[in-house]
């Protein structure tokens, strides 16, 4: 018997589609099941909503500014690239590496700061709620 979680998990799964970025197909998913078969160092991005959104660059290394930049043009996110940062109360960014979710670089000294900690923390209960299956660290992958 399938659980209600599990049910709920497939139905929330979705290929978003594969997008042409600098002569590349980078394949869009938001919610996956699985994260196993997606390139390491792939860039995400978490909504206040829960979901997450993972774009396999397939180890081109593409930043958040593109991923943020694409969810804006086919209507999924609302927040410019340029804005991306400053907007703690919506969306984590994030970056893929051995089987967990870490803290973008780039994002780490705002999130630091204690009322951009407290709201990360909000989205990110609803981001582990959502997305069970996933594993994320509150902190920014040493490379």
């Amino acid at each position: 018997m399938i659980s209600l979680i599990e049910i709920y998990r497939r139905l929330n799964e979705e290929f978003l589609g594969s997008y042409l970025h600098d002569h590349n197909y980078h394949e869009l998913y938001k919610n996956p099941k699985s994260i196993k078969n997606i390139s390491n160092r792939s860039r995400a991005i978490s909504s206040k909503r829960g979901d997450i959104y993972i774009l396999d660059d397939g180890g081109k290394y593409l930043v958040h500014g593109d991923l943020a930049e694409l969810l804006s043009i086919h209507g999924i996110l609302s927040v410019p690239s340029s804005q991306m940062f400053s907007h703690h109360d919506k969306f984590i960014p994030w970056t893929l590496s051995s089987g967990a979710f870490y803290l973008s670089e780039s994002f780490w000294d705002e999130y630091a700061e204690a009322e951009n900690y407290y709201k990360g923390k909000k989205i990110l209960k609803n981001v582990i709620k959502k997305n069970p299956n996933l594993r994320f660290k509150l902190k920014v992958l040493e490379y």
